[in-house]
């Protein structure tokens, strides 16, 4: 291209798109025109003085169209020429994106506590807040390289100081699996294993079983189970079945009283080594520690009572485990030892006291019916079990838990052979059962142990399911914390927000002695002869899945004042959750509601109210002589 000659001074120079040869050029002093470079100046058709009041222009741009001109002066302001008002700039133009509005904020009150403040976006600023620790309370704390797979160092080729390794299947390139922090340094929290093949019920934590996945229990962080200081048992050991059990006795202040202060010189007593484990459980240290039954294990192990009914477990194997029923194995356990704890002996007047406390005396009536003559014989029972054999399905009143408890009391039955003294031989008798004393302590066995008693008690147990007029409050969920729910921005419902129907359960039973040996529910208690019993514990069957038959046993314990004393305990609850090592603060919904499918109630244990209870720990019965 040969020089082109110009009039004026050029400043900003720019080719058209559309046209190979043609230009636009602009002076310092805001002077445009376009011409062709062939062509020379003589081609220009006009020349535009853009800029006004002496401004100099100092940008330049032509739309990719070929349509617009825009000028920019030293002023500010931009000079636009087009070839007709309806000029496009762009043949492809897009919308223009525009930042997304500002949502305001709701106001929130200040005396509104169940405001959530997570919604309320928090500006990032350099100046201190009021929820940061100071740096004396903080401790850094590293994540340690996770130790390398056998299955990696077994493939493994050293080359030189190198070692080569193929990449396994089943993991992704330059990415390492870190386990749990916890479990780095101490343990790991038990794993809640699910049954593929099976349905899996929606139980809630806290209920299911409690399985460690480490071997070396010394080092195991029991505390993410256990925030208070009440102690559990490990379930480690063999026979630990019996373990709600254990925690049923030690919270009644009564046995932990006189169990305390018992002490004889015979071998392999089951009361000396439960009044070492009641102080072992008094002298925990609050460090969230389960306690050991080694020695109560041991001695109940090689108790030849306890293995004649079958209560002695084989070594332990978890596929054998299943094999047993613990519900039923409870069930004559309760009795054993109840049976083991009132054996009187002249020495120990700690026997009496409990025997008069737990039991209560019958008269056992047996009459012959061909030729009608009745004997009597006085006896006393600590446990009273539940009969549901006159029980009428549709009656729905007789399958309540008072009524079910009264007519268990004073019951008929018909003996196919039972030895009459003036007939001297066997034939058909009708035995009756007359109450004579009612007891302090009121166990009640549900012995709920077969598929029809359970579809029998079914339409009252799923009858502790809440109810409301409310559709919607209908299909929510219940929430486990109950009134303890301590979460503002929980989505389900708890006890203050629904109407509950009574419980199959009653937290009072009211029962009523009459003169001629029968028991009758109560309605009200200031009557003079009614016994009013508040609930103590409940022990209750958790299923894992609906086809499965593994299951444990877990206690729900109404825990008195005292005991939070003896363990310097400040969250002073009433009801707890003693599952193994799993101590946690429930309230009366989780003590009380039943569900069929999973939780399904084994033993009761009612207190009369008013009683006098031993609240203090006795003497110690080891003499100094023991020592020399």
């Amino acid at each position: 291209m040969s020089p082109v000659p110009l009039s004026l001074e050029p400043f900003l120079l720019k080719f058209m798109p559309a046209f190979s040869s043609r230009l636009a050029l602009l002076s310092t002093m805001g002077q445009l025109i376009v011409f062709d470079a062939i062509a020379g100046p003589a081609s220009a058709a006009m020349m535009e003085h853009v800029t006004a009041n002496g401004a100099i222009g100092i940008s330049l741009d032509i739309s990719s169209s070929c349509q617009c001109i825009a000028v920019g002066d030293s002023t500010g302001y931009v000079h636009r020429f087009s070839i007709s008002p309806d000029s496009v700039v762009n043949s492809f133009s897009r919308p223009t994106e525009f930042a997304d509005p500002i949502i305001p904020i709701e106001p929130i009150a200040v005396d509104d506590l169940s405001a959530a403040l997570s919604s309320i976006p928090m500006p990032v600023t350099p100046s201190k807040r009021l929820s940061d620790w100071p740096a004396e309370l903080i401790k850094p704390r590293y994540r340690p390289t996770p130790p390398i797979p056998d299955d990696i160092l077994e493939s493994m080729r050293m080359v030189g100081t190198i070692g080569y390794a193929p990449k396994p299947a089943n993991r992704r390139p330059n990415q390492i699996s870190y386990p749990n922090f916890r479990s780095l340094s101490k343990g790991t929290p038990a794993k809640l294993k699910k049954n593929g093949d099976s349905e899996d019920l929606m139980i809630p934590k806290k209920f299911r079983r409690m399985e460690p996945r480490t071997k070396n229990l010394e080092d195991y962080d029991f505390s993410f189970y256990n925030r208070t200081n009440l102690p559990g048992l490990e379930n480690s050991l063999m026979n630990s079945y019996c373990n709600p059990g254990l925690q049923m006795l030690y919270y009644h202040p009564t046995i932990r009283y006189h169990t305390l202060s018992h002490l004889c010189k015979e071998e392999n007593c089951l009361k000396c080594e439960l009044s070492f484990l009641f102080h072992m459980l008094d002298q925990t240290p609050p460090g969230n520690a389960p306690v050991y039954p080694t020695n109560f294990l041991r001695t109940f192990r090689f108790n030849v009572e306890a293995t004649n009914l079958g209560l002695v477990l084989p070594d332990f194997s978890e596929n054998l485990q299943e094999q047993f029923d613990a519900s039923k194995l409870f069930q004559t356990w309760v009795p054993f030892i109840y049976q083991q704890l009132v054996q009187s002996r002249s020495d120990d007047a700690s026997s009496n006291d409990i025997e008069r406390s737990f039991s209560f005396q019958q008269v056992l009536t047996t009459t012959c019916l061909i030729c009608g003559s009745a004997s009597g014989k006085r006896s006393t029972s600590q446990v009273l079990n539940l009969n549901y054999r006159d029980v009428e399905k549709e009656n729905k009143d007789s399958l309540q838990f008072s009524s079910l408890v009264s007519n268990s009391f004073s019951f008929e039955n018909y003996l196919d052979k039972a030895w009459c003294e003036r007939c001297q031989h066997y034939n058909r008798a009708q035995q009756a059962r007359k109450i004579e004393l009612l007891p302090e302590v009121l166990t009640i066995n549900c012995d709920i142990t077969t598929e029809d008693t359970l579809v029998l008690l079914r339409p009252v147990l799923e009858s502790d399911v809440p109810t409301s007029d409310s559709k919607q409050l209908k299909t929510q969920k219940i929430c486990w914390d109950g009134s303890n729910c301590k979460n503002t921005m929980c989505k389900f419902l708890h006890h203050d927000t629904r109407e509950y129907q009574k419980y199959w359960i009653p937290e009072r039973l009211y029962l009523k002695l009459g003169i001629d040996g029968t028991v009758d529910k109560a309605n009200a208690k200031d009557e003079k002869e009614n016994r009013s019993y508040r609930l103590h514990s409940v022990i209750y069957k958790i299923a894992e899945t609906k086809a499965s038959t593994r299951h444990h046993l877990v206690a729900c314990i109404r825990v008195n004042p005292f005991y939070h004393d003896v363990h310097d305990h400040s969250d002073k609850g009433e009801w707890y959750l003693f599952n193994d090592y799993c101590v946690k603060k429930i309230g009366i919904d989780d003590a009380l509601v039943c569900a069929p499918q999973w939780k399904i109630p084994c033993f009761v244990s009612y207190i009369l109210e008013g009683s006098n209870l031993p609240l203090s720990t006795p003497t110690n019965p080891i003499a100094r002589d023991v020592f020399f």
